[in-house]
Parts: C-alpha cells; structure tokens; sequence
C-alpha cells in the first residue's frame, strides 16, 4: 500500500498515485484498491466526455468503455476495475471524478475553486467549469502566492467553528495557452479534458484558516464588479459552487450538504466577483485579491 494525504483525509492505495503528497503513518480515511466493479450501461448524467455514471444512497459508480470502471462506498473505500485504462486514466478520474463522491457522502464540502495561501490566511476563487479558476490562480501564483488547490477545494469547520481550507493536490490542469502564458512546464502526464498537468513548486501542506471565497463569472458590462454576499446569498452562493452538485439527490446526502455549506457561509466572507475577458483584467484582479482591495 502507498500511503498519501489530500483534501484532508489520508488515502491507503494499491495504485501508485502521482499527483497527492505523501502521508505518514496512521489510520486511513479511504482506501483505493483494485476489484472487481460492475459496469454502467448507460448514461445518466449529462457529460461532455464519454463517462458512464450511476449513483444511489450505497454507492457512486463510474465507467469508462474500454477503459476501466470505478466504485465509490460510503466516502471510504474506491474500487478500481481495470480494462484496457492506464494507471494515469485512473488517477485523473479519482481526483476528478470519485473525490467530489469521496466527500459528499462524508458530508464535507468540496468547492468547485481554486485556492492559495496569502498571509491573511486561505482565499478561495470558485466558478462554473471556464469560469477561469485556474488562470486566475496562475495569476496570483505569478504574484507569490502559495498553491493549495486547483478545481476543488475543501472547506471545514473545526470544533471551535472557524473555517478551514485543505491542501489538495499540487498540480494544476492548464490548457496550453495559459501555460505559455504563465511559463508554466507541463508535467509527464495524461491529459485531463485537453488539458495538462502542471506540477507547482511552492504548495501550503497544512490546512488555513479561510479568509474569503470569491465566486467568479464574467462581466456583462465590461467592467470589474465585486459585490459582498451574506447570509442567504453567501448560502446560496456557496451551494451553487458546491463540487459534485449533479449526485447530491442520487446519493441521498442533501441534508449532509445542506448542513456543511450553513457551517461555511456563517463564518467565511463571499464575494461575488464579475471579471472582463482577457489577461489584463485577470492580472488586475489578482492584484486586487493580493492586496485585500475590494472590501
């Protein structure tokens, strides 16, 4: 068994992983081993790629034909079935795809965002798929800021209820214009939805304090608009950005969901922030985060 850590919990594999850090010893939270996984027939959630997915309130499955088939029970064990799939395959479906079931049926909350370390404490930048989560942590990257998640992001609250944000995983996934862009080295790697890996250098191992979540879209009128969000808005906003949000009724888990996004939205800052096209708007806007400036 290889022993590793992401989005706060420790994973015992079978499969030799390339992206997570290692773990020390100790009791594991998942476990991710080869078995035997029956395969979905059809599809039944809408996906650009050729994935088969099945949920219900036992457990989370996943097929690629002619690939491999996965299993996900009770946010504690993956079972991976190969077929013709290499272990890289694999590897991107588990951070992609088993890691948003992982965490819905342990009732913590993944977010749809990226996430670095500044001195304030964690800040996290959630948005739809092309939202530009990703160009605009390679943006604050450029800027020194620290990378501690890319695409999915896990926020808790401990015992005394403050918000803390997870390291997940220190690679990011970029198209290729933004790794021209930024400098940025493509990591020997199977593409993940055309994009490529990018292993970082400087990435925060212990969880944060969470200062405040951006929620990012693009800007109507052409211009950069931040706008604070509290009580229901900071909910419903942190619900909408949720990781995964297409299982959460087949997993039976909506109360689970219900409960961790209040927790977060009580004590986290959400801001809702619209941002023109193009990499000088981006630049501006990461060194508006950097530098706390639209509060």
């Amino acid at each position: 068994m290889f022993r590793y850590r992401a989005f706060g919990l420790s994973f015992d594999s079978e499969l030799e992983l390339k992206s997570p850090i290692a773990d020390g010893p100790g009791p594991a939270d998942v476990t991710i081993r080869a078995g035997s996984v029956e395969p979905v027939r059809h599809r039944r959630f809408p996906d650009r790629r050729a994935h088969r997915v099945d949920v219900d309130e036992a457990r989370f499955r996943l097929t690629v034909p002619r690939a491999f088939s996965l299993s996900v029970l009770d946010g504690h064990e993956i079972v991976f079935d190969r077929l013709r799939g290499g272990d890289d395959q694999i590897e991107s479906s588990l951070w992609v795809d088993a890691i948003a079931a992982v965490l819905l049926q342990r009732g913590q909350l993944g977010l749809h965002a990226s996430m670095v370390r500044m001195p304030r404490g964690a800040v996290a930048v959630a948005g739809a798929v092309g939202a530009g989560k990703t160009t605009m942590l390679a943006a604050l990257l450029e800027r020194g800021a620290t990378m501690m998640a890319d695409d999915v992001s896990v926020v808790s609250t401990d015992s005394d209820g403050a918000a803390l944000g997870h390291p997940g995983l220190p690679v990011m996934q970029v198209n290729a214009d933004i790794r021209s862009e930024f400098g940025l080295a493509q990591v020997d790697r199977a593409e993940v939805h055309s994009r490529s890996a990018v292993r970082v250098s400087h990435f925060e191992t212990a969880p944060l304090s969470v200062s405040e979540v951006y929620m990012i879209g693009p800007s109507g009128d052409g211009a950069i608009n931040a706008k604070w969000l509290d009580g229901v808005a900071a909910f419903s906003a942190l619900a909408r950005g949720s990781y995964g949000l297409e299982y959460i009724e087949g997993l039976g888990v909506r109360a689970e969901h219900t409960r961790a996004v209040a927790e977060v939205a009580a004590v986290v800052d959400v801001c809702e922030l619209r941002v023109p096209h193009g990499m000088d708007c981006v630049r501006r806007v990461a060194e508006a985060i950097e530098n706390d400036a639209f509060r």
